[in-house]
């Protein structure tokens, strides 16, 4: 009976993880960001990382990567969705100051605060 019960769960679990994997893999092609988009999420990551010390500790400078990808994964899922225009794009690619840019609400909320 406890094989029976083992065999079963064990069964359901990977039927859980099959689907998680299917729609991880199936939401992550659905946006391939554009190399314009692309770029300017790399723009933002350097800005972010510019930020963190020289001598911080390996665990800060980790994490400061950590969220600083994120943010360039961010900006450029949102914009090659919300079909960024070239001139705010070639704003966020080019400059170290966001307040200078042209943008929408939206996309100001996606940009990180420097």
């Amino acid at each position: 009976m406890k094989k029976i019960l083992f065999v079963s769960l064990f069964v359901l679990a990977m039927a859980g993880c099959k689907k998680k994997t299917e729609a991880g893999a199936a939401g992550e092609s659905a946006v391939a960001a554009s190399p314009e988009c692309k770029e300017a999420g790399e723009h933002v990551q350097e800005l972010m990382l510019q930020k963190t010390k020289a001598d911080a500790p390996d665990s800060e400078k980790s994490a400061a990567f950590g969220k600083s990808r994120a943010a360039a994964d961010k900006v450029a899922a949102a914009c090659t969705k919300d079909k960024w225009g070239p001139d705010a794009v070639n704003c966020v690619r080019t400059t170290d100051n966001f307040a200078g840019c042209d943008l929408t609400a939206e996309q100001k909320q996606v940009l990180p605060v420097l």
